[in-house]
C-alpha cells in the first residue's frame, strides 16, 4: 500500500487556499480535497416581551434577539476523504470532516461526517465513525434552504418546547448503505446503529443512549422519492422517540416541487416531539438563478391544545461563478399560544430563539463558496 509523502501533507495544510472547484484531488483517490464556506449578515427578532427578553426561559436567553443584526458562519466545513484499495475486491475508505466558525474561531476536528470504512462493489459499503442519521438525510431530501435562516429544522423533528432534536449526527454508529441496481433506477438502501448517540470517548458507550434508523431513496428521472424510521431511545436524557418519514420530489423542466411527511411519537423529556409534521417547497432553477418558497407545519403534540405552529421561507440566489453564490432570503415561523418552535434552528450557525405564541422573523443576505 502507498503511503502519503510530505509533500502531499504540505498540500493538504495548504488546501483551503487553493482555487475553488467541485472537489481538489491531491493524491488520486487516496486523498481528495472539499469544502465550504458560508457566511450571512441576519437581522433577527424574537418577538418576545421585554420582561421575557431580560428574563428568558433556561437556555433560551443567548437566542433571543430584539431587532439585532447578526454576523453568522453557517456550517462552514472543511473535508478529507479517499480509498485505498485493500485487494482486487475491497477498499478501505475514509472521511474526517471538520466544521468551523469563521465569525468566532471555534471548532474541533471530526465535528461533522467522520469514518473509516470498508466497500466493495458486491457487498456496499460499511462505515464506523460519526455519522448522519438515514432519518435525516430522508428529512433534507426536499429542503433547498438546509443551513440558511430558513432551514427545515425549526420545525421538521422539532419539538414544541425543545427545538430541533430528531436530526441528528451521532457518535459511536456503524452505518451500512447499498445502491441496489433496479432497471434504468437505483435503490439506495442504509441502516445504521448507535451504542451511544452522545457519548463522549474515553469511557465505555453508554447503551442506554441509543439509536437505530434504516432509510431507502430512489430515483428516476425526475422523480425521487425517500423512506425512514428512526428509534431512539433515552432522547434528551429521559424519553424515547420513534419517527417516520417520506419524501417526494419532481422535477418539471425548470420548476422543481416536493413533499414531506412526518411522525414522530415520544415520551418523557421528549414528549413535545409527540406530533405530526410536513413540508413542502416549489422552486424555480435556471443553473443560474434559483427562486424557493417552503412551508413547514406542526401539528398539536400529545393532545395539548393551541401547540402547533408553521414556519414559512422565502429565498432567491445567484451563482456568481467559480463556485461561489449569493442569496437573500427571508423567514417567519408562527406559533400557536403553547408553542415555541424557533425562527432560525438547525444548520444556520446563530439560531433564533422565541417565546411560547412567539412569531420570530428573520432576513438574511449571504454568500457561499463551495470547493
Amino acid at each position: 500500500m502507498k503511503t502519503l509523502n510530505r509533500s502531499a501533507l504540505a498540500l493538504v495544510l495548504a488546501a483551503a487556499t487553493l482555487p475553488a472547484q467541485a472537489e481538489i484531488e491531491l493524491a488520486g483517490d487516496a486523498l481528495r480535497v472539499y469544502g465550504k464556506v458560508h457566511m450571512s449578515l441576519d437581522y433577527l427578532d424574537s418577538d418576545v416581551s421585554e420582561s421575557e427578553y431580560n428574563s428568558p426561559r433556561p437556555a433560551y436567553g443567548d437566542k433571543y434577539a430584539d431587532n439585532t443584526f447578526s454576523v453568522s458562519s453557517n456550517s462552514s466545513r472543511i473535508g478529507f476523504r479517499g480509498l485505498y484499495p485493500v485487494n482486487d475486491t475491497w477498499n478501505a475508505t475514509y472521511q474526517l470532516e471538520q466544521g468551523y466558525n469563521l465569525d468566532s474561531g471555534d471548532g474541533e476536528w471530526a465535528t461533522r461526517n467522520s469514518y473509516l470504512g470498508l466497500q466493495a462493489d458486491w457487498f456496499g459499503e460499511v462505515r464506523v465513525g460519526h455519522h448522519d442519521t438515514p432519518f435525516k438525510d430522508v428529512g433534507g431530501m426536499i429542503d433547498e434552504l438546509g443551513d440558511t435562516i430558513g432551514d427545515r429544522r425549526a420545525i421538521i423533528g422539532a419539538g414544541a418546547a425543545i427545538g430541533n432534536t430528531m436530526n441528528a449526527r451521532v457518535e459511536n454508529m456503524i452505518l451500512y448503505r447499498r445502491g441496489i441496481p433496479l432497471g434504468d433506477s437505483e435503490l439506495q438502501v442504509s441502516g445504521l446503529y448507535s451504542t451511544d448517540a452522545g457519548g463522549n470517548s474515553g469511557s465505555p458507550d453508554d447503551n442506554n443512549d441509543r439509536v437505530a434508523s434504516v432509510g431507502a431513496m430512489w430515483g428516476l428521472g425526475p422523480l425521487t422519492l425517500g423512506a425512514a424510521l428512526e428509534d431512539w431511545t433515552d432522547i434528551r436524557g429521559g424519553g424515547d422517540a420513534r419517527g417516520a418519514r417520506v419524501g417526494a420530489e419532481v422535477t418539471f423542466g425548470n420548476f422543481i416541487a416536493g413533499v414531506l411527511l412526518e411522525s414522530i411519537h415520544a415520551t418523557g423529556a421528549a414528549r413535545s416531539l409527540d406530533r405530526e409534521a410536513f413540508g413542502l417547497k416549489l422552486a424555480y432553477d435556471d443553473n443560474v438563478n434559483k427562486l424557493v418558497a417552503q412551508l413547514h407545519a406542526a401539528d398539536e403534540y400529545d393532545d395539548v391544545d393551541d401547540s402547533a405552529a408553521y414556519m414559512t421561507s422565502l429565498a432567491a440566489f445567484r451563482k456568481l461563478g467559480g463556485g461561489l453564490s449569493g442569496y437573500a432570503a427571508l423567514t417567519r415561523t408562527a406559533n400557536d399560544d403553547n408553542a415555541a418552535y424557533q425562527g432560525v434552528d438547525g444548520g444556520h450557525g446563530d439560531e433564533l430563539g422565541t417565546g411560547f405564541g412567539g412569531s420570530p422573523v428573520a432576513v438574511s443576505v449571504g454568500a457561499v463558496l463551495s470547493f
